[in-house]
């Protein structure tokens, strides 16, 4: 089965509600995630969140002490993880070390007792989708990272389950091999049409592969969506932090004109648009993403319309395709700009006086906290 380029419908995992202690610690509190049928969704996280635990009751490895686990609108909670028809994939491939590539992809077949026509059939099928065609023969050993990964995707892939989890399984490899193989895993889960349920630490990895993520803290989902979603419109201060880099800002509304807080800085100001519940007076915690704010000459004409705040560079950063300019902003503190290596305004030098600029529309308000 392929992928539709829409995704489906669905529902293909429900976790409901779901509660899971270890002794005192809660490892997940009252977690409710949605993953539809066919796609790629993520559980994003830092360590000790409850993303791997969340993982570990869809596959049956714990049981949630309240709230359920459905599969396909059946209620697997109780279940074995024999009797629940998903495959896990873990950082570690496991795979046998005295068996080559083709009875290591063979072995769930032969333990279901399919006929052996069929099993070689369906596994010259897999390792063709995983780009492997031609290495039936070759022993673990003889193989480089990336391609031990893909044995271990094709092994549980080849029983085709409803549901294939993932617990971190690119980080093992070098950054390089993690980028190829984060592209190889979206192509295979698009061709396959099978739900992938992903767990990670790496933003970038997550807004990569993803259709949707569950980003989490503290054992709790802070916030589900696309990638875009995620990082244009966090809906938390703990989204906004995690996800990509962040320039935050603490400031005081002194003017709200139509929808629009406006807050000084200096002698610039920070625009930005504001809820009801925002007043002057109102003190805020707002942020602009780096690549966001565009550097001029401090003699630029300044828009009326738009955030500017007036400062010196402080430090450049050359990353290749992008250079980062660490700016000190009196009355702010430190403010970077992300911008394009080939760009006009990348020729700033340390100690030069600048303007940074961005549009209400990019100034996220994280909080607001009236006086």
């Amino acid at each position: 089965m392929t992928a539709s380029s829409s995704l489906k419908s669905e529902v293909g995992i429900h976790l409901e509600g779901i509660t899971k202690t270890f002794g005192e610690v809660v490892a997940v509190d009252d977690v409710d995630i949605v993953i539809r049928e066919g796609e790629f969704f993520s559980l994003l996280g830092p360590s000790g969140c409850g993303k791997t635990t969340s993982l570990r009751m869809i596959a049956g490895f714990e049981v949630p002490d309240t709230g359920r686990v459905l599969l396909r609108d059946k209620d697997v909670s109780g279940d074995l993880p024999s009797k629940r028809n998903v495959n896990m994939v873990f950082q570690h491939y496991a795979l046998f070390p005295h068996m080559n590539v083709e009875d290591n992809v063979m072995f769930g077949l032969r333990v279901s007792g399919v006929r052996k026509k069929e099993r070689v059939t369906r596994v010259a099928e897999i390792l063709e989708i995983v780009r492997l065609p031609g290495y039936q023969k070759r022993k673990p050993w003889q193989l480089s990272g990336g391609q031990q990964q893909r044995v271990a995707l094709a092994r549980a892939l080849v029983n085709r389950p409803s549901a294939l989890l993932l617990d971190e399984p690119l980080g093992a490899l070098d950054v390089k091999l993690r980028r190829e193989m984060q592209l190889e895993l979206k192509a295979i889960q698009h061709e396959l049409g099978t739900t992938f349920v992903y767990v990670t630490h790496d933003q970038e990895e997550a807004l990569t592969m993803s259709d949707r993520i569950a980003v989490m803290n503290l054992g709790r989902v802070e916030q589900t969506g696309t990638p875009r979603e995620i990082y244009e419109h966090p809906e938390s201060s703990f989204v906004a932090g995690f996800i990509g880099s962040l320039n935050a800002m603490d400031l005081t509304v002194e003017q709200r004109p139509e929808g629009i807080g406006v807050m000084s800085v200096g002698e610039g100001r920070v625009m930005a648009r504001v809820g009801a519940s925002v007043h002057v007076g109102t003190a805020v915690r707002a942020a602009v993403r780096p690549e966001r704010v565009a550097l001029g000459p401090s003699s630029a004409p300044v828009h009326p319309d738009g955030s500017v705040v007036f400062g010196t560079v402080q430090e450049v950063i050359y990353l290749g395709a992008v250079s980062l300019f660490h700016l000190d902003i009196p009355g702010l503190g430190q403010l970077v700009s992300q911008r394009m290596s080939h760009e006009q305004e990348s020729a700033f030098q340390t100690g030069d006086p600048v303007s940074a600029s961005w549009e209400p529309a990019h100034t996220l308000v994280l909080e607001a906290n009236p006086e």
